[in-house]
């Protein structure tokens, strides 16, 4: 592991871990989410939910889940990431006694009262990309008190050489095309 590379670890309870094409990743036990850094564990953490999960960890286990929510704000950097999109809530309630606009407001509760901010992203492939980009930040901000100190003068031992990684985001980050408007993206370009 390096600045220029950071290790995203998937808790091992995570039953269906999202596929990760830009940084390596390898399974561990996480005290919290199920989605971290290596080197950060106490400091970094994603929590996924599908829109399934999601209905269920607010109905039947909320005391679970709002004591999971509760950890993670000892966090420096905490996400709920839902996989799906809120139009997607009554489908999944169709036979429960709640709804969708109860859900939402649970949730909208939730990110005041935890802190923890909820994203919405479509397909797990777009989940992994974001919490990708989660790492990414969050590994270049955790290695720039290094790369931003200068060398003292006499320093013999290299200590306080500044750090490779780039403050350029990966090209991965940088949408070139919606899905679906291939046709219109090459023809403007």
């Amino acid at each position: 592991m390096t600045p220029e590379t950071p290790l995203i670890i998937i808790d091992s309870r995570e039953q269906t871990p999202l596929a990760f094409e830009h940084f390596p990743s390898r399974c561990g036990t996480l005290q919290s989410g199920d989605y971290s850094l290596a080197g950060h564990e106490g400091r970094f953490t994603v929590e996924r939910k599908s829109v399934a999960d999601l209905i269920g960890s607010l109905t039947a286990g909320r005391e679970r889940f709002e004591r999971e929510c509760h950890r993670l704000r000892g966090y420096d950097f905490a996400r709920l990431l839902i996989v799906g999109h809120p139009d997607e809530l009554p489908f999944y309630l169709a036979r429960r006694k709640t709804t969708s606009k109860a859900i939402l407001g649970s949730l909208a509760a939730f990110e005041v009262r935890y802190r923890l901010p909820v994203v919405w992203e479509p397909s797990e492939k777009r989940a992994a990309v974001q919490i990708e980009k989660w790492a990414w930040y969050f590994y270049r901000e955790a290695w720039r008190p290094f790369k931003t100190l200068p060398t003292p003068p006499g320093d013999i031992h290299g200590h306080g050489q500044p750090s490779k990684m780039s403050s350029v985001p990966p090209d991965f980050f940088i949408p070139h095309h919606e899905e679906g408007n291939e046709d219109e993206n090459e023809k403007k370009a």
